[in-house]
C-alpha cells in the first residue's frame, strides 16, 4: 500500500494536479475498455486522431466533457455517450478527447477535505445519506456470501478447493524465514459467491492481509488492494463486488469495486482517500452501494466524524 500511495503521488505531480496548493476536486482516472482507443483532437468522431491507445490504458480525466451524446457501436454493442478530455498517463502523455462509451472509471482519489458527494460525474454519482437510513439498511442487507466453510476448510492450516475443470488447489499455511519467522502466512476460507462462481479466501501475514477471489471454473485468482474492512459484498444484480480496505498502518483507505462479467471477476475501480476508509453494503431496495466514510488512525471511533453516502454506478 505504501508503494501504491507513492506511485499515486508521482502520477499527480507529473500531471500537474498536485502543486503548492492541494487540489479541491476529486482526481478521476479512466481506463480504456477497447483496443486501439482513439485519442482525438476534438470531441467529435470525425476529428483528427492524435494517438491510438491499447486496451486498459490509464487516462487522467481532466474534468471536461464535450459535445452532445453520440450513438456509437463498439464491439458490436451500441453506446450513447459524450466525449471526455483526458491525458494518457505515460511518458509521452498528450491531451485529447476520448469517446465515453470506450472508457470506464478506474479510480477516484479524494484529496484531503474533499467530500465523496463532490463526485457527480457521468461514471459515478455519490450523494449524502443520513445515519439513520444507513443503519436501517444495514440491518436488512445481505451480501450473498455462502458460508460453506466446513466443506473446504479441511483444518486450521489447510484449504482444499475443487474447480469445475477437474483441477484442485491445496492451500496451506506457511512460514517465511526471511522475515525472522514473524511472517507466518495463514489462510482462511470465507465462503463463495455462487451466482458469479467465486471462492473467497483470506490471506493473513505479518501486519497485513488480503482477500483472494478464485474462479470456481479454473482457479483464476484476483486479489484485493489491501487490509480488508469486513467481508466483500455482492450487488443485488450480481454484477459488482465491493470491498472496503485500508493499509495496515491506517493512513489511507477506500472501497474497491470489482466487476463480475460472464462468470469472471475484474478489477473495476476504487474510491480512495488518505486517513479515511469506507464500510458499507448494497441496498436491496435501490441496488446502490451505501457506505460510511470514517476516519482512520487518530480519529478511529469518533462518531462525529463519520459521514454517510450512497454511490450509484452509472452504466451507459
Amino acid at each position: 500500500m505504501k508503494k501504491h500511495a507513492f506511485m499515486l503521488l508521482l502520477l499527480l505531480t507529473a500531471c500537474g494536479v498536485w502543486g503548492q496548493n492541494s487540489p479541491t476536486k476529486p482526481i478521476i482516472s479512466l481506463r480504456a475498455t477497447v483496443d486501439h482507443l482513439r485519442l482525438r483532437a476534438k470531441p467529435d468522431k470525425s476529428a483528427a486522431v492524435i494517438a491510438e491507445l491499447p486496451e486498459h490504458s490509464q487516462l487522467l480525466y481532466l474534468g471536461e466533457t464535450g459535445g452532445a451524446f453520440e450513438d456509437v457501436t463498439l464491439r458490436g454493442e451500441p453506446h450513447q455517450a459524450r466525449w471526455y478530455k483526458v491525458s494518457p498517463t505515460g511518458a509521452s502523455a498528450q491531451i485529447g478527447w476520448v469517446y465515453g462509451g470506450a472508457v470506464a472509471v478506474s479510480s477516484v482519489y479524494l484529496p484531503e477535505g474533499v467530500s465523496p458527494a463532490s463526485v457527480q460525474e457521468d461514471f459515478l454519482k455519490i450523494s449524502p445519506l443520513s445515519k439513520n437510513d444507513f443503519e436501517k439498511g444495514a440491518l436488512i442487507a445481505q451480501n450473498d456470501l455462502l458460508r460453506d466453510s466446513i466443506e473446504h476448510q479441511v483444518n486450521d492450516t489447510t484449504i482444499v478447493l475443487n474447480f469445475d475443470n477437474g483441477s484442485q488447489r491445496i492451500i496451506q499455511d506457511t512460514i517465511r524465514p526471511e522475515f525472522d519467522g514473524e511472517n507466518t502466512v495463514t489462510y482462511k476460507y470465507l465462503g463463495q459467491f455462487v451466482g458469479i462462481g467465486q471462492y473467497v479466501v483470506e490471506l493473513w501475514g505479518y501486519e497485513w492481509n488480503v482477500i483472494f477471489f478464485l474462479d470456481r471454473r479454473d482457479g483464476t485468482t484476483l486479489g484485493s488492494l489491501g487490509y480488508p474492512y469486513g467481508l466483500p459484498a455482492l450487488s443485488p444484480d450480481q454484477k459488482w463486488v465491493a470491498l472496503a480496505y485500508a493499509d495496515p498502518y491506517e493512513t489511507e483507505g477506500g472501497i474497491q469495486f470489482l466487476l463480475a462479467d460472464k462468470m469472471r471477476l475484474y478489477q473495476a475501480f476504487n474510491l480512495q482517500q488518505t486517513d479515511r476508509a469506507g464500510r458499507g453494503y448494497w441496498s436491496a431496495a435501490t441496488g446502490e452501494f451505501c457506505f460510511a466514510w470514517e476516519p482512520l488512525f487518530d480519529n478511529v471511533g469518533d462518531p462525529s466524524r463519520i459521514q454517510y453516502f450512497h454511490l450509484q454506478i452509472v452504466e451507459r
